[in-house]
């Protein structure tokens, strides 16, 4: 393809969005950590260790903490602070505040360099407070710092701030003072940013529980919603983060002589109860899974086993597009009409699903009386033989509206045909409109998807162990389309790439099914593949809004 000097923007960008982000988020440090902090872009992570050290790592992807790099910057306390435990900064990076357990005393620095924690150069002030069980756990500012929180294992307690930020202002006789409710024991506690939603982590029960304060700040004013998350593991919460955008959250547990990091999604937001660990690899039951479907709202997901017997399973997930704790709902045997079947695709309202295989080399349709009810599958006898996939047809794709079909075949040809009838397989064309070979860029494809509007495709290899992907200068048609770059399945140990499937409702989340792990992995494209295009023509592929520059 040649490219002019001057590149045109090309509508085939990917729209950033706040909840986007569904990867393994998890780090875990070899020694105890006692309080962290996420700078407010998510770019870096401060935490805080026995020794009274403080440390600095990139996220080289913001909010991800399974992307930490190694150490930047680093400032000891230990000639101020006995025995840390909380670590808190200001929003702009400028003074970071340390909890003293032994002295009960919250210590101030000044960062003459924002968010430089070496900056450090000043003598810090100090403000000794009272707490109910003399052992301070967490220390957490209001958003405008006009409030002070301190938890202490047994309450959390309240200090107003005449001055915001400035600990020294604290008048004594103007504490207030909170008991959550019954045997709750916090040692943890963060706020929504406008002020009227408290977290609180428990110190025994391994959970987070949600308040709503009628009053501003005031944590009087706090009543129970009911809405509580409890940690599958050993994790106290000896630290909780929430992002603004109500989304993610993040807890600092400690197992001696660990500590983890570990990042939360929330389905709701702000509501702590809809919670859950998003891992990026989930075990998945299946002989040989072949290809899977999400359905739209994620709540689920169709594998086709491609096994003794070949079948259709239909699972129901407690989360969207979080195969943990997927129940089975039913199964379909789609052997006859096909015994060997290998590409999957299903209507986005759930009232069709094809399949097509090496046993027959045909498409075939399959309906449901109940959308997304697997068991009320069934046969109506309809299918179609399309020309030129050389015995071998693989995974398949309808898009542009249901108009257009696509196979992949074992002779790494992409063959594109037309239907005149939206979804309807009996007026295909069964003359391919365009081929597209491959095989320079990926041997013995598996399984094809498409971004929702046609601009981008994506094809996966068991040969190769990659997933590659092609840019389309004309939404929908293989003509002209160019290979841009690759993503390496070993970096999840997969080397039996077999199923995709890509989010079609945003486009954001791209799912691999792999034989050798057993497990479905998830990528969130603007981590594994729009940081890392690789264009081989040199040229600069994405503009700052994140659309693609394509020649004119």
């Amino acid at each position: 393809m040649t490219r002019n000097s001057a590149a045109q923007v090309f509508k085939g960008g990917w729209e950033e969005l706040e909840n986007a982000v569904i990867t393994d988020n998890v780090v875990q440090f070899s020694s105890e950590r006692f309080g962290f902090f996420i700078r407010p872009d998510g770019t870096e992570i401060f935490t805080i260790d026995l020794a009274g050290l403080v440390e600095t790592r990139t996220l080289s992807v913001p909010w991800d903490v399974a992307t930490f790099g190694s150490i930047t910057n680093t400032f000891s306390t230990d000639s101020d602070i006995a025995e840390p435990s909380g670590l808190f900064f200001k929003d702009d990076g400028t003074k970071m505040f340390v909890m003293d357990v032994t002295t009960v005393e919250i210590f101030a620095y000044d960062l003459p360099v924002p968010w430089d924690v070496s900056s450090i150069v000043d003598t810090p002030v100090s403000l000794t407070i009272t707490v109910p069980s003399s052992t301070p756990f967490q220390c957490v500012f209001s958003t405008e710092g006009d409030f002070l929180f301190v938890t202490d294992g047994t309450v959390i307690v309240r200090f107003p701030l005449p001055v915001p930020w400035d600990i020294t202002s604290f008048v004594p006789s103007s504490d207030t003072q909170f008991d959550p409710v019954g045997t709750m024991n916090p040692v943890s506690a963060a706020f929504k940013p406008q002020g009227d939603m408290m977290y609180l982590g428990d110190r025994f029960t391994m959970m987070v529980e949600e308040f709503s304060l009628s009053t501003l700040w005031d944590i009087t004013t706090a009543t129970p919603t009911g809405n509580v998350f409890t940690f599958a593991g050993a994790e106290n919460a000896r630290d909780l983060i929430f992002r603004t955008n109500g989304l993610e959250f993040f807890s600092l547990s400690f197992d001696d002589p660990l500590a983890t990091v570990t990042k939360f999604h929330l389905d709701e937001l702000w509501n702590i109860s809809s919670a859950a660990y998003f891992p990026n690899q989930n075990a998945i039951t299946a002989a040989f899974h072949a290809s899977i479907t999400w359905k739209p709202d994620g709540l689920k997901y169709f594998i086709l086993d491609a096994a003794n017997p070949d079948k259709i399973d239909g699972y129901s997930v407690p989360h969207p597009f979080n195969s943990d704790g997927a129940t089975l709902d039913g199964s379909f045997v789609v052997n006859p009409p096909e015994g060997n079947p290998r590409g999957m695709f299903w209507h986005l309202d759930g009232t069709l699903c094809w399949i097509t295989g090496t046993g027959s080399d045909e498409v075939h349709q399959f309906d449901l009386s109940t959308p997304w009810d697997i068991t009320t599958m069934s046969d109506p006898g309809i299918s179609v033989l399309p020309s030129g996939t050389g015995g071998a047809p693989q995974g398949m794709f309808i898009g542009k509206g249901g108009l257009k079909l696509y196979i992949v075949d074992g002779q790494d040809d992409i063959m594109e045909y037309n239907m005149t009838v939206p979804y309807d397989i009996t007026t295909l064309n069964t003359i391919p409109v365009n081929t597209l070979d491959i095989s320079a860029k990926t041997m013995r494809p598996r399984d094809i998807v498409f971004k929702p509007n046609g601009t981008m495709m994506f094809i996966i290899s068991d040969t190769d162990k990659t997933i590659t992907r092609y840019i389309l200068p004309t939404p929908w048609s293989l003509a002209g389309a160019f290979f841009i770059d690759s993503l390496d399945t070993l970096i999840v140990g997969e080397t039996t790439p077999q199923g995709l499937f890509i989010r079609q409702d945003n486009g954001k989340q791209l799912f691999l099914l792999g034989v050798t792990t057993a497990s479905l992995h998830t990528f969130d494209m603007s981590l594994e593949f729009n940081n890392t295009l690789i264009n081989e023509l040199g040229d600069d592929l994405v503009n700052e809004n994140g659309e693609f520059l394509v020649a004119s």
